[in-house]
């Protein structure tokens, strides 16, 4: 036999993969550019995928560490615009030549975009290099979209199996019911194309969180409206997917490095009870 046993309570605590989606606007990048505790030696890198994600990220913590990349003449950029510059940093933590404790990735949805521009290249390119058929523009096809699918389960499935922590985000997306003039929110799950991968990309992390925004309300005549406050749900309706994770469960307001620690920790003994952050 080539394996051991041990008590789960004594196994070596392993990396958690964490995913926060939304709407625009909500909080996302600023929430997972705060996986490292302020002052702390926590290497925190961050794989973005928008110019404007910079800026909130070095606002965020102005110790997180930002991947570097030339255009030329002098100008640099500091997030990923092709699949192959994310691909870039990941396997440069596969191989250990970048270290880092957490991961942030924003955003999922972007990166599986630039998966899909990327098979549009090649097949273009196939069409171009083709005398019956240059000229004509290419278009995803049925076995276009599986490849997509494919290709984004492997970069889940690889992101999954890294020894860092993850913090990723991804937009959502909300799937409305009209019945006559009454309109109902059925599902608000993470924006990514095809079928199934929506509603399977929660199996690759041990926490999805949506995130919002809520104002509450002033009580009486003179009171001054409350400040707006981001919030992550990770326990919710059936309709919102969330996902829980020991001890952390509900609406949480904390930081992801807090999160992190919470889990690092793992559930109370003979309790079913979890924190709220």
């Amino acid at each position: 036999m080539a394996f051991t046993i041990r008590r789960a309570a004594d196994a070596q605590t392993s990396f958690f993969k964490i995913l926060c989606y939304g709407d625009s606007g909500v909080g996302k990048t600023w929430r997972v550019s705060q996986s490292g505790e302020p002052g702390s030696k926590t290497r925190v890198v961050g794989l973005l995928t928008e110019a404007n994600g910079v800026h909130t990220a070095r606002c965020a913590n102005p110790d997180i560490l930002l991947p570097e990349w030339a255009d030329g003449d002098d100008e640099v950029r500091h997030y990923a615009k092709t699949i192959g510059e994310v691909r870039e940093v990941i396997v440069a933590i596969q191989n250990g030549v970048l270290e880092a404790d957490v991961l942030v990735i924003d955003g999922l949805t972007e990166i599986q975009q630039m998966m899909k521009d990327k098979i549009l290249e090649l097949k273009q390119g196939r069409l171009d290099d083709d005398p019956k058929t240059k000229g004509q523009r290419a278009a995803m096809a049925i076995g276009d979209w599986g490849t997509l699918n494919e290709w984004m389960r492997r970069f889940l499935r690889t992101i999954r199996n890294l020894r860092v922590h993850i913090a990723a985000t991804a937009l959502a997306e909300v799937e409305v019911e009209h019945v006559g003039e009454d309109a109902t929110i059925r599902h608000i799950r993470p924006m990514f194309q095809g079928s199934k991968l929506p509603s399977g990309a929660a199996q690759y992390f041990n926490v999805v969180a949506y995130c919002y925004c809520s104002r509450p309300r002033a009580v009486g005549k003179t009171a001054k409206a409350r400040a707006t406050q981001r919030l992550a749900m990770v326990e919710g309706s059936s309709k919102t997917q969330c996902k829980p994770a020991p001890p952390l469960g509900g609406v949480l307001s904390s930081p992801i490095y807090d999160w992190l620690a919470q889990l690092a920790a793992g559930p109370t003994p003979n309790t079913n009870s979890a924190p709220k952050g």
